[in-house]
């Protein structure tokens, strides 16, 4: 059986996708459909809706992902910098970027808001404050300075 905890479910959530990241380098997001994806994909439809209800929703589930993995690389090593501009820091955010640059580019493309806004909650509690605070900074308005420099950089 094809459950959400199986290699096969995993397999067909990434190959679902890397399609719509496929699709997204010439087209915007309302040029894409459920058909094109499932094409491109090599899936059945009934597979695509058993992991998202629409191009909208794999989207969203899309940048949460990938935004979860940013928050796990900040948890998982012990960043003890002497300040917000030590490369360290920087030098996590642009790894990340890198690796997910197809998505990226398509979310900086389309992108309506600032991310900050979109979100990021996650990252200022638990990255960006908890770092600010250790390095002296309680002004929130500093903090944001930072966050939003890091993200529009």
């Amino acid at each position: 059986m094809n459950t959400k905890n199986n290699q096969r479910y995993k397999d067909s959530e990434k190959k679902i996708q890397d399609a719509l990241m496929k699709l997204m380098e010439n087209r915007e997001l309302q040029g894409v459909s459920v058909q094109d994806i499932c094409k491109l994909a090599q899936i059945n439809r009934t597979t695509f809706y058993s992991h998202y209800d629409d191009i909208y929703d794999l989207m969203t589930k899309t940048e949460r992902m990938i935004r979860l993995e940013l928050l796990s690389t900040f948890e998982a090593r012990d960043v003890k910098m002497q300040n917000v501009f030590h490369h360290d820091f920087l030098l996590f955010f642009l790894q990340h970027i890198e690796k997910n640059r197809t998505f990226y580019r398509i979310c900086l493309r389309q992108r309506t808001k600032f991310p900050v806004d979109e979100g990021f909650e996650p990252l200022w509690r638990t990255v960006v404050k908890p770092h600010c605070d250790r390095c002296g900074i309680t002004d929130e308005n500093r903090m944001l300075y930072y966050l939003t420099f890091y993200q529009a950089g």
